[in-house]
């Protein structure tokens, strides 16, 4: 246990040296400041219909991620605001047939499945939609230990220092290599490099 407030010490004991730290921007959507036609009936506010639209990129924005990623393995995704329940809807919409939650964690079924033969995503012909995709809410973080996963990916910045610690540190893990993604979107008037 490091007692030390220093940084960087915390840093090297609290997440992996094999962890790879990387972000991608969440394109912004236009949003629209007066009800039109452009509005389906199923919204109540201009702002419910702007607050769907965020999130509709965040999703197309975590599914172009996955997509990007040559070598798929177990991954781990922090909804945030989007929600559990969205995310695996989403995913499962596009083809994902391995979504898990918290709940499918406890789940001794799963592992009976599984047996003792090498998991499908090992196999040499890998594709997403065979591999665990497990959705968890940021508060579960802590102390969460799923083998074999080398992808963490956040869909909004944590809500500390500690809360990315929590989450990136469920990958790279063992001795592993591990990549942490964070899906963040500029605030307005920000500048563009």
């Amino acid at each position: 246990r490091v007692k030390s407030k220093d940084a960087e010490r915390r840093k090297s004991v609290l997440l992996p040296g094999t962890l790879t730290h990387a972000y991608r921007v969440v394109p912004q959507p236009k949003e629209i400041t007066a009800v039109d036609s452009t509005i389906s009936a199923g919204f109540s506010s201009v702002a419910e219909y702007n607050d769907e639209r965020k999130t509709e990129a965040t999703i197309n924005a975590l599914w172009n991620t996955l997509e990007s990623i040559d070598d798929a393995k177990p991954t781990i995704i922090f909804p945030g605001k989007v929600g559990v329940e969205r995310v695996k809807t989403e995913l499962l919409s596009r083809g994902l047939e391995d979504i898990r939650t918290l709940r499918d964690l406890d789940d001794p079924s799963l592992e009976a499945r599984e047996g003792t033969t090498l998991p499908r995503y090992m196999e040499p012909s890998l594709k997403w939609k065979d591999v665990p995709v497990y959705i968890i809410g940021e508060r579960f973080a802590r102390g969460l230990d799923v083998p074999n996963v080398e992808y963490v990916i956040m869909l909004s910045p944590p809500s500390s220092a500690a809360g990315y610690t929590h989450m990136a540190g469920r990958t790279g893990r063992s001795g592993r290599k591990g990549t942490a993604i964070t899906l963040i979107r500029p605030k307005k008037n920000e500048v563009k490099r």
